[in-house]
């Protein structure tokens, strides 16, 4: 995939009081000349935050970077893949030495990586850190306030995140942020250049601070780092003279040159930067020429002046001492003496003008203080008009450009037959209308908007379902749904907050709640809470309509006509199990979750009670940090908390063991983007088979509310289904398909929705 964009980046920090242009953990890789296969278009920069007890001289973070670096391009296959290379080479280094160094002195380490693949940015975080994407639609935070450091365990924690980038959208990220940096406190507007950012990040913090602001420019895949002249917070007054303060002068020359040479946005900020290194101004006092410090004019109490030299004095006097007062005191007279100037001026001209259209008499009565307010009030009145005009007609006219050139973008996009250019062109016209929204609302806009999502929605293979509350009169506010299940045209739902079972059948309105469906924790032997459910089968022991698990292997059978039954699964011999999080049935099995035994527990349906066998056998892929699994035959998917997918293939022959891929890259399939890796944004939550006759994967992806349809074994992304408007309750918190009858459930929270496919 060619390279469409270059990456200017800029450190942001803090340290003691210090702005520091570099930072030590921060690595820009240079391409090499013979990466692995599927790394030859992928440019990457590695930030590492080590806490903890210093290093030792040869584990230097100046020496891990580039052996990192190398190993993401030595790897070749998904950059998924290739960026956990890296996180597990880094883990395994400090995991080892925590191990066997001293107690108390364990190196953690907080690691970014951050890769561009043509307008793509993919995101691996290990730890604390946080990211936040501005574009010029919206701004996004990524961030896992629970993710493990790595070398913390033996298996590294990584969440990924992907988007797309645009000119001039900006990408800030730092390890152990603040705690009030979020999308709404930090206010970076889009396009903002990175000193503007840089100033006003600075400004919002007392303390340390280690940052990197990465923004978008056309180009092709360089990245280039800025730095900026560093600047201390002012701590007092001090004596300077202009021979000892030429160094800022140039620091500024080569800041400015530096980042106008970048083609960026020009903004006022940018413009000023060479007046704030400006550090000296001339204030004449009684005939004598002031020299100060910008500086000392902002904020600098008069009891702590000091004496300020003058430079210059009458003619054969000597130089006159002046405090700081005075010099403060000076621009202000300076200032009020030029406003009178001004009202006189003005009473002046207003004056000649009335004595044209008022009788001398009349003129002649008017005072000069008269004079002075009717010269205040009347360039008042005319600015208030002139607003008042501007908002009337102004705004009218720039809604009618921005229209217009929307309505352009969109002709360009209906002539494009490239699929990347055309939802380029499709996008631009979405901007257009952002912005003939922020002047006012027009018909015309609302129809040209609805046409360009329509045309994205195509390019992107997106369906919208019309989603409707299915539930009858609602659900009470304590239910969280975590799990749903289908049978007929019954609803079951497992709330997360009581553990219990609730019952649902449909009728014309809706479905409507079943009171007298009773399937409640109720023996003491159930120890925790249930934490999935499934559909009963007549080939389980008890032939149940519902059937649950807790992490203990605890069970309970369910039924619509007589009261819930415990049961429990078999534990390996001489072991118990772990934590189960999941279970799933396929045919006459039934497939049990652990992940911390790194374990999944096969059982016949009609032999629960009987000591279960291990899915695997020679080769066990890591599953410490899978949430859920899917089975369809001889093919078992595991979905990890990070969103990736481990596909494991079987023949039950001896001569065949089962092979495993991990992490099984997604494939793309939309216009333009066919056969690429399609590396997904938000990590997925739920995985579910479903049976022939379409056979295919769903996963849930929660903040969007989106179900996301894959092809089996190549994964092969096939369309995406969202809401045709926001549903009420915040991000999915679970789902199910009723392929038979082409029907989706979607839970948010207590809220449960169901809508045809379309």
């Amino acid at each position: 995939m060619p390279n469409s964009l270059d990456i200017n980046l800029m450190v942001i920090a803090r340290q003691a009081g210090m702005d520091l242009v570099d930072l030590p953990g921060l690595y820009i890789a240079d391409l090499p000349r013979n990466p692995a296969r599927g790394r030859e278009s992928d440019r990457l920069v590695l930030y590492l935050a080590l806490t903890g007890q210093p290093l030792d001289p040869s584990e230097r973070v100046s020496q891990m970077l580039p052996n990192l670096a190398n190993t993401f391009y030595k790897s070749p296959g998904a950059v998924t893949s290739a960026l956990r290379r890296v996180a597990e080479t880094l883990n395994q280094t400090l995991y080892e030495r925590n191990l066997t160094g001293p107690a108390g002195e364990q190196r953690l380490g907080l690691l970014t990586c951050f890769v561009l693949r043509g307008d793509q940015a993919i995101l691996a975080q290990s730890g604390t850190v946080k990211a936040v994407v501005i574009t010029a639609q919206q701004s996004r935070e990524f961030y896992d306030p629970d993710l493990n450091p790595l070398g913390l365990t033996d298996a590294p924690e990584i969440r990924y995140f992907q988007t797309s980038l645009l000119p001039n959208d900006s990408l800030l990220f730092s390890a152990q942020p603040p705690e009030n940096w979020s999308v709404e406190s930090l206010r970076i507007d889009h396009g903002q250049g990175p000193e503007s950012v840089r100033r006003r990040l600075l400004s919002q913090i007392s303390g340390d601070l280690s940052a990197i602001l990465i923004q978008a420019r056309p180009g092709k895949g360089n990245i280039q780092q800025l730095r900026s002249a560093p600047v201390q917070p002012p701590s007092g007054m001090e004596t300077r003279t202009p021979e000892t303060n030429e160094q800022p002068k140039v620091a500024a020359a080569t800041l400015e040159s530096q980042i106008s040479a970048q083609e960026w946005p020009v903004e006022p900020e940018l413009q000023q930067v060479s007046n704030e290194f400006t550090p000296w101004t001339e204030i004449p006092i009684d005939g004598a020429v002031a020299a100060t410090t910008l500086g000392a004019l902002e904020g600098v109490p008069t009891s702590e002046a000091a004496p300020i030299e003058i430079t210059a004095a009458p003619a054969g006097e000597a130089p006159v001492k002046r405090t700081a007062a005075s010099c403060l005191l000076a621009p202000v007279l300076w200032l009020g003496g030029l406003f009178s100037h001004l009202i006189s001026g003005i009473a002046r001209l207003l004056q000649a003008l009335l004595s044209r259209v008022l009788p001398e008499e009349t003129l002649a009565s008017l005072s000069n203080t008269s004079m002075a307010v009717i010269a205040i009030i009347i360039p008042v009145v005319v600015v208030g008009v002139s607003s008042f005009i501007y908002f009337q007609r102004g705004l009218a006219v720039q809604s009618e450009l921005a229209l217009e050139e929307a309505a352009a973008a969109a002709q360009l996009a209906s002539t494009q037959t490239d699929p990347l250019a055309q939802r380029q062109a499709w996008e631009n016209t979405l901007e257009y209308l952002d912005q003939v929204d922020s002047y006012q609302s027009l018909p015309q806009a609302q129809e040209l908007r609805a046409q360009a999502l329509s045309a994205i929605d195509a390019l992107n293979q997106i369906k919208r379902v019309d989603y409707q509350p299915a539930i009858v009169g609602g659900l009470p506010a304590t239910i969280k749904i975590i799990s749903v299940a289908v049978v007929g045209d019954d609803l079951y739902l497992l709330d997360g907050n009581s553990s219990s079972v609730l019952r649902a059948t449909l009728t014309a309105q809706g479905y409507v709640l079943d009171n007298n469906f009773l399937c409640t924790p109720n023996a003491p032997s159930q120890t925790g809470p249930f934490i999935d459910l499934l559909p009963g089968s007549v080939e389980l022991e008890k032939a149940a309509d519902t059937i649950t698990i807790d992490p203990a292997g605890n069970l309970l059978y369910c039924f619509i006509d007589q009261a819930a039954t415990p049961g429990n699964l078999q534990p390996p011999t001489a072991r118990t199990f772990t934590q189960l999080v999941a279970f799933t049935q396929d045919f006459s099995y039934l497939y049990v979750l652990d992940p911390p035994a790194n374990a999944i527990w096969v059982y016949p349906k009609g032999a629960l009670t009987q000591e279960p066998r291990l899915y695997f056998d020679e080769y066990i892929p890591p599953m410490q940090d899978t949430i859920d699994l899917a089975t369809a035959a001889d093919e078992l998917y595991l979905l990890h908390v990070d969103g990736r997918l481990t596909l494991c293939q079987t023949s039950n022959l001896d001569v065949s063991p089962t092979r495993c891929t991990d992490p099984a890259p997604f494939l793309d399939s939309r216009p333009g983007l066919e056969d690429t890796e399609l590396v997904p944004t938000i990590p997925y939550t739920q995985i579910q088979y479903s049976q022939p006759p379409d056979p295919a994967l769903y996963l849930l992806e929660p903040i969007n509310q989106a179900i996301d349809l894959f092809s089996l074994q190549r994964l092969t992304f096939q369309r995406r289904y969202l809401p045709a408007s926001g549903l009420a309750g915040g991000p999915a918190t679970a789902f199910a398909i009723d392929s038979l009858n082409r029907t989706l459930f979607l839970a948010a929270g207590n809220n449960i929705y169901y809508g045809r496919i379309p």
